[in-house]
This record gives structure tokens, sequence and C-alpha cells, in this order.
């Protein structure tokens, strides 16, 4: 958070200026329903994958799971979710409406994400009827805690363009226990999961705006930006059958775009009312994890997180 603090006080002095001039103070509420393709959680489920498949490994050679199985196979799914979040925002707009600065704080909330996993021994000879492959199905649920803080600064260019820029905090925060029981004829084999992550990212961003007027009480307002991270952390604790598999790594990002579409209605003079839809993707890599845990630090390519879903907010204007 330390990097967030730092932003904060370079926006506010950067702010300070114009917010002493007389304005509109606009408090109130915002929220987005997201879709959730998430590279972190497919993060997660590469990591648990590649450390169930040393416990069965380990299994398979010792004896395990009999000398009538010829290995096996495991594939844990990729991870879709979604979610609600909302939490309060706080606009300032100079009387000029030249300037426009924009406080988002979505803090609550969490996402649902299911990740099924498939595990198939190959049987040869345990009876004739037999002979073939054995499936199992475990499908496990995250419950994801994604908190969002944007600071936003936009200065109007023409009667319908702008530019703005800021500055965004997420993080990111998993915890899972599950209990992988495999118990057919001869055959038993457990795993006793329990993991947890936690992953914050900073990043900067600029971008352009258009807004539209219709009538007296509506307009349309668009938005496009880029975004380049400039840091981010990664904690995972994970444990099976009671050894411990957690580390510390960074997170890297090459770049993230985000754009939005919102209808806005005013009624009266007081209260606004924002519906719309917002799109974000990041593409990151991760650096400094040993996913296979082989003591060696594994390239894990690239990752892509997209959030997309409707957005809703509610403000009441003040005259300051």
């Amino acid at each position: 958070m330390k990097l967030f603090r730092l932003a904060t006080v370079v926006l506010a002095a950067l702010f300070v200026p114009v917010l002493a001039s007389a304005g509109t103070l606009s408090p109130g509420v915002q929220a987005w329903y997201v879709s959730w393709q998430s590279g972190m959680a497919q993060l997660n489920a590469d990591i648990i994958e590649a450390q169930l498949r040393q416990e069965l490994d380990a299994a398979d050679g010792d004896g395990t799971f009999g000398g009538n199985i010829n290995g096996y196979s495991l594939d844990v799914g990729e991870p879709e979710g979604s979610g609600f979040i909302f939490g309060p925002a706080l606009r300032y707009e100079t009387d000029d409406r030249l300037w426009e600065f924009n406080l988002a704080i979505m803090w609550f909330g969490a996402y649902t994400t299911n990740i099924d996993t498939s595990f198939i021994l190959n049987v040869t000879s345990i009876s004739p009827l037999l002979n073939g492959s054995i499936p199992f199905k475990v499908s496990s649920e995250l419950e994801i805690a994604h908190r969002d803080i944007d600071l936003r600064a936009r200065r109007k260019i023409t009667d319908a363009f702008s530019a703005f820029a800021g500055y965004k905090y997420q993080s990111y925060e998993t915890s899972i226990g599950s209990n992988y029981n495999i118990n057919y004829d001869v055959i038993q084999f457990n795993a006793n999961l329990d993991f947890s992550f936690f992953a914050e990212v900073h990043m900067p961003y600029a971008g352009v705006g258009y807004s539209h007027p219709f009538g007296s009480a509506f307009s349309l307002a668009a938005n496009l930006g880029l975004g380049v991270p400039i840091g981010g952390r990664a904690e995972k604790e994970l444990s099976i059958n009671g050894t411990d598999y957690s580390e510390n790594f960074d997170i890297k990002m090459a770049w993230a775009a985000m754009g939005d579409i919102t209808l806005v209605y005013v009624m009266g003079s007081a209260v606004e009312l924002r519906l719309g839809y917002q799109y974000q993707r990041f593409t990151l890599r991760v650096e400094n994890i040993d996913i296979d845990r082989d003591g060696q630090s594994d390239d894990s390519g690239d990752y892509v997180d997209v959030f997309q879903g409707v957005t809703f907010a509610a403000l009441y204007r003040i005259g300051v």
C-alpha cells in the first residue's frame, strides 16, 4: 500500500489548487457486476495442479495405487467466475466544467470461481470387466475478494472530448480447502489441500473521453485508456498432506487496457444516475515463482485477466 499512499499524496498536491475554487461535490455509491476470466485464478489452478501432480507421482511410484495401475492423467480446468463489488464514490467538478476529479473505492463484495478437476486412473487388470479407465471428478469453488481503488483527474479539451489520467490499486485474496479422496477397490489415495493466495497491483493510466448530451436530462459518455503497472506482488500459502509449498513472488505486467460506455440521467438538479458497461484487460507475467517445486524458478508465461460487466452509480450533487 506504500505506492498507493504516495500516489494519493501526489494527486492531492496537484488537485488542491483546483479544488480551492468553487464547484460541485457529488458523493454517492458505485457498483459493478462482473464476469471474470481470471488469469490470477488460472495461476492458482496451475499451482494446485503442479503440486497435486507431485503427490500423485509419488503415490504412483510407491505402489499406493497398486500394481494394476498403469499411470494416470490429471486435468485442472480453466476457471471462470462472476461477482459483485461495490463501494463509495466521490466526484468534484469545477464551476467552469473544465476539471473533474473522481475517487471510487470498491472495497466490498467478492467473486465466485469454480475449478473442475478431472482425474483418471488407467487400469490394466483388476478384472476383465474393469480394464480401461476409472474417472474421478472433483469440483472446487473459490471465493475471491477483489478490491479496486481508482483516482482519476479529467480535463475537458472541447465540449465533447476530454483527457484523463489516474492511478488504480487492485488486490485479490482467496483461500480454499479441498479433500481429494480416491477410494476404489484396492486403490486408496487422499490429498488434503489447504491453499490461500494474495496479490496486489499498482497502475497509473491515461486516456481520452467523449460525451454527448441528449436533451437536458440524458447524456452518453465513453472512455478509452491504457495503463502500465509499476509494481505488484503475490503471496501463496499451500499445504498438501502437511507438506508446505508456500512462497512469495513478483507480478509484472506488460500493459492494461480499459474502456467503458455510460448512459447518464440527471433527476432534477441534484440526483445523477449512471448505468453502463465496463471492460478491463490486464496482461501479466509472474516472476520468481517455482510452480512445480523443483528448486528452479519457472517462466510461467503470460496470464490474462479480463473483467467485463454492468456498472451502476448514484451521485448527489452539492454546490460548494
